[in-house]
């Protein structure tokens, strides 16, 4: 990655890839099963991490695989991508999207068990408001409609942001180059669904929509934004305040849900959105309460 290029540039570049995957999820498993789709995302996006991981010179830590590997491997991408695929079959991606994204709150409250860091008050408030945004965008704003939504789908969707949570966290005293544990991972998440695919015999022929789908997946939704994202937060003078972009992600996402989808975007959606996002960064706050 060049070094003159902008850190501003580069969070904006993963910002737009990482806001067409909710489109690109839909497009995809349309046409094939999103147990073939895992399969071959992975194997590009571990593609990928190989090839950056060679430029880098990271040729030997390529071929010591750490037994925690695994474990990070299992949670993202097998059982990560395994929840939330099957959340995007069963739901509109207005509704998945920002479902899924409740990530960055479930990392604060992983960090409290894990990393032992102090439960706050602020904490608490921060998952009520953003659980009472859940509901608006489940229930589509209507305490009636919530009997007709797929619970199933919505449960998948959350549970997703879960697996994150702990995948990150478990992440965070990790000492190998990004890139390559990334590899790993990717490389032992496509045996694993592999696997999967051959126990359940839910494999099936491959098309060319789900083919090329599923490589754009692997390449702009798991490996290659990655790797320009973690490159914009190492060049940033305020990595603080470049991370707060990220919370730009869902709203673009929504563009493109309702341009090249066409689903017709309900305004809870944007209030049960707004909740989740005032939460997470309810919580982001240093100040003590």
């Amino acid at each position: 990655m060049r070094k003159n290029l902008s850190p501003y540039f580069l969070a904006s570049v993963a910002i737009l890839f990482w806001s067409t995957a909710a489109t690109a999820f839909k497009l995809t498993l349309a046409h094939q099963h999103f147990s073939v789709v895992l399969l071959i995302s992975s194997l590009t996006a571990a593609t990928v991490m190989l090839v950056i991981s060679l430029f880098q010179g990271r040729k030997k830590a390529l071929f010591r695989i750490q037994p925690h590997t695994l474990l990070l491997g299992f949670l993202n991408p097998f059982l990560y991508y395994f929840l939330l695929f099957q959340a995007y079959t069963r739901l509109p991606a207005q509704l998945a999207q920002p479902l899924n994204f409740l990530w960055p709150l479930m990392i604060v409250l992983f960090s409290i068990p894990i990393l032992k860091q102090p439960l706050r008050l602020r904490d608490i408030g921060s998952l009520f408001v953003s659980l009472i945004g859940v509901f608006i965008i489940s229930s589509r704003g209507s305490f009636i409609s919530l009997a007709a939504t797929d619970l199933t789908g919505v449960l998948l969707a959350v549970s997703s942001s879960l697996v994150w949570g702990i995948y990150f966290v478990l992440n965070v005293r990790n000492q190998a180059p990004v890139t390559v544990t990334l590899f790993h991972s990717f490389l032992w998440g496509a045996v694993l669904i592999g696997s999967y695919i051959m126990l359940s015999g839910c494999g099936e022929t491959i098309t060319t929509a789900g083919f090329w789908g599923s490589i754009y997946i692997g390449i702009f939704e798991m490996g290659l934004t990655f790797f320009i994202w973690i490159s914009a937060l190492k060049a940033a003078p305020n990595t603080a305040v470049l991370s707060n972009y990220i919370y730009l992600t869902p709203f673009v996402s929504l563009i493109f849900i309702s341009l090249i989808l066409k689903e017709h975007l309900y305004s809870s959606t944007f209030i049960g959105l707004g909740c989740i996002i005032f939460g997470i960064l309810l919580q982001k706050r240093r100040a003590v309460v």
